[in-house]
């Protein structure tokens, strides 16, 4: 079978979803196709192009000439569906943006969410709130599980002092999924996404506003800590607090540059500015066997040097 894409286009990825259909994700182009693993031997059909939608408001005319580039698709492993927001072509090309949901092959518009808008884009995939998470186009966050649609943070609730909004989403190796604006605006968040589903604030220190934000938890009954540019916190109650900061002259390398390792230890280095010099630590569980350098406590925290 064939699923051809344009010149340049391949295929990036195939997923066989439990109603037997293929999700054929194509660079440019995703096909949908009936697929029978029970026949001997097995059989699929042939693909079907998902909706043609465009990225940005598109006319014939420049559809004719090939100036629109098409939406993709994106999968939900929690819903098991392929969901697509894009613009259908029109003759002048007006805005006339949608979301399309792909169940058993077949195309069907999602119904309306709050405030009458229909209008969302698939951003995170939550398999173990059994949903997905949507960015509306005022910016809010919303959860969708394939049947309701439940606000999680309006645009009024995202926006700060300075009128803009801008979130984006984290999660841990656990499995907890936050939403956040650190690094962007003068008024940080963070809130833990929740079955029911609920938004949990978790009280962060206003330096965030000026610094990424870095997760990381092994498993539930450990606690979340939080990496920025210039300090280490973990969450006590409800709230973020130090435990380690770095010198001024002096910062903490990453996000990219952190890494958790399989016993859900996290290194990372602290570099100096000026010389280039740097060091790396190494944060894990105390043990009775295992060597252990500072305890790191809230109440006096330490300052870790390049």
């Amino acid at each position: 079978m064939k699923a051809p894409q344009y010149d340049y286009g391949q295929i990036d990825a195939l997923v066989s979803t439990q109603d037997g259909w293929l999700w054929i994700d194509g660079g440019q182009i995703d096909y949908m196709a009936r697929l029978d693993l029970n026949a001997n031997p097995p059989t699929l059909g042939t693909p079907k192009a998902l909706p043609e939608l465009y990225e940005r408001p598109c006319s014939f005319w420049h559809r004719f000439w090939g100036n629109c580039l098409l939406a993709q698709g994106v999968y939900s492993q929690a819903l098991d569906r392929v969901l697509i927001t894009g613009h259908p072509a029109t003759f002048w090309g007006r805005s006339s943006l949608t979301t399309l949901e792909i169940i058993a092959g077949k195309a069907k518009e999602m119904g309306s969410i709050a405030r009458g808008s229909s209008l969302v884009y698939p951003v995170y995939d939550v398999p173990r709130l059994r949903g997905i998470l949507l960015r509306g186009i005022k910016d809010e966050l919303f959860f969708y599980d394939g049947i309701t649609v439940t606000t999680i943070l309006s645009g009024e609730s995202a926006r700060s002092r300075n009128g803009i909004t801008g979130w984006y989403i984290d999660s841990t190796h656990s499995g907890r999924t936050f939403v956040t604006n650190a690094g962007r605006f003068r008024d940080p968040f963070l809130r833990e996404i929740k079955a029911g589903p609920l938004a949990i604030a978790i009280a962060v220190p206003k330096t965030l506003a000026g610094s990424w934000l870095s997760l990381f938890q092994k498993v539930d009954k450990e606690p979340l800590w939080g990496i920025t540019r210039q300090s280490l916190f973990v969450e006590i109650q409800g709230a973020f607090k130090p435990v380690a900061t770095v010198r001024e002259g002096a910062f903490l390398e990453g996000p990219a540059g952190i890494e958790q390792s399989s016993d859900g230890s996290i290194i990372f280095s602290v570099k100096d500015k000026t010389t280039g010099r740097s060091t790396d630590y190494r944060l894990a569980r105390s043990s009775a066997t295992g060597q252990c350098g500072i305890r790191l406590k809230a109440r006096r925290p330490i300052s870790l040097t390049p």
